[in-house]
């Protein structure tokens, strides 16, 4: 009887000890939301805690801030309050168009026949290959209208190699103007809508002199075929005039040395182009139509999505723009920003922008001309970027950015961001300053600690 008359003592008195204390509290040390996660590549506020309670506190800067989420999120039980300064780098033009990772061209030289030049179209087409002709105008003329035709198809433009093929090294001044005046005026009277300002020298030879005429006359380019430059966008200041290219033939093991060539080129991020004659068997300078529709497969199969399958012409065009672009902020606010896109020199090739954007960002359109474009956005570290195609005026083209949307950025956390100021746009960069993050469910205790705090 004692036992029992003890036992039940000692319930009772753990009864009444479990109802004195409560419920346990949960102790949050907010260990696992640092805030490294959620700042911008600018971001000026680091963390300190100054609780007791676990979680980290910055207080308030803006007091209507401290009224305003005193009142909407009085009653929520775990919050963070977070303030820093956030900077956004001005855009910047890719090094290919699209932000493909390399650039493909396909050239043609000499035009002595259609026929292989419409089987080469009808290869190229069905895999997105794009190709220039690079003809001497005594092959074209007495045909005229067929290679209009064909060019006007859009898989093929059309650029010179001359007009009878003269070698550059022993060519008279008569001569070199008739080979390279003569034939840029025929081209761009005969082919308007190409604006073709490419060129390659007859035998890949090339003078001092012959290169200083082809500039004087208003070609950007110029193609060789050995003893000349691969093109990498990094490179600074290249030399456009002297480019090199890898024949292609019949004396080309196609599946292993051209592969391994184009594969290195491509792998590395650089501009290659390839130099073929025709596409049939007549001679040793062409490639069996078998081999070049294997190789375009390959390309196909290997690079599609990857490289940007873009003729000699466009590739030319986009790069010596590129040298010349510039472009800076005009205005930035919490929703949107603008920003001018200038080009020197203006060859009408399509650009593309890489824009960064705010790290909170989850959705974003342009507005080019009174015409909207909807943009992807991608995630980058502290930043989201999205990708823009226009073509850049001379006299400059503004390109307006419009915001949209809150982003769970992380731990499924739900994060809201307020701007109170945007800093002046310059050249380089803009910024948002006084900017609150908050998260309801990653850091701390907020009725306690946030109105302790502000002494309320």
């Amino acid at each position: 009887m004692k036992k029992r008359i003890l036992s039940i003592v000692l319930l009772l008195c753990m009864l009444f000890a479990l109802s004195a204390c409560g419920t346990p509290a949960v102790t949050d040390t907010g260990s696992t939301d640092t805030g490294s996660d959620d700042t911008g590549s600018g971001d000026t506020n680091s963390d300190t805690s100054t609780s007791t309670g676990g979680g980290t506190y910055v207080p308030p800067i803006l007091d209507h801030d401290t009224i305003k989420y005193e009142a909407k999120y009085s009653d929520t039980k775990k919050t963070k309050i977070k303030y820093g300064n956030y900077s956004v780098k001005a855009p910047k033009f890719t090094d290919y168009y699209n932000n493909y990772e390399a650039a493909l061209s396909m050239t043609f030289d000499d035009g002595a026949s259609i026929s292989a030049a419409r089987l080469a179209h009808d290869i190229m087409t069905p895999y997105g290959l794009k190709g220039t002709l690079l003809v001497n105008i005594g092959n074209i003329n007495g045909n005229l209208s067929e290679w209009q035709e064909l060019v006007s198809k859009g898989t093929l433009d059309i650029g010179s190699h001359g007009w009878d093929h003269k070698d550059p090294s022993s060519i008279t001044a008569g001569e070199m103007k008739h080979e390279i005046k003569d034939s840029y005026d025929y081209l761009q009277e005969h082919f308007p809508n190409e604006n073709p300002v490419t060129y390659a020298t007859p035998l890949s030879r090339l003078t001092s002199a012959y290169e200083q005429y082809l500039k004087d006359t208003g070609f950007i380019a110029n193609r060789l075929e050995t003893g000349g430059t691969m093109i990498t966008p990094t490179t600074e200041n290249p030399n456009f005039y002297s480019l090199y290219s890898k024949r292609i033939d019949t004396g080309n093991n196609v599946e292993t040395n051209v592969r391994v060539n184009v594969g290195d080129a491509l792998d590395s991020g650089k501009w290659f182009i390839e130099l073929f004659h025709s596409v049939r068997t007549q001679d040793s300078t062409d490639i069996p139509e078998e081999d070049f529709r294997n190789h375009c497969k390959w390309l196909y199969d290997n690079y599609n999505g990857k490289v940007w399958f873009a003729s000699y012409d466009d590739v030319a065009k986009y790069m010596v723009q590129k040298q010349s672009a510039t472009v800076e902020y005009t205005a930035a606010d919490s929703e949107s920003m603008t920003f001018v896109a200038k080009v020197d020199k203006n060859y009408g090739q399509e650009m593309t922008l890489k824009i960064y954007l705010p790290f909170f960002i989850d959705s974003a359109y342009a507005e080019i001309n009174g015409e909207t474009q909807y943009l992807t956005l991608d995630k980058e570290p502290n930043t989201r970027v999205v990708y823009v195609n226009t073509v850049i005026e001379e006299e400059g083209t503004e390109i307006k950015i419009v915001m949209g949307g809150n982003d769970k950025y992380f731990n499924n956390c739900q994060h809201e961001y307020v701007v109170n100021e945007v800093v002046a746009p310059t050249a380089d960069t803009f910024g948002y300053t006084e900017m609150v993050c908050l998260n309801e469910k990653c850091a701390h205790t907020y009725k306690e600690q946030y109105t302790n705090k502000l002494g309320k």
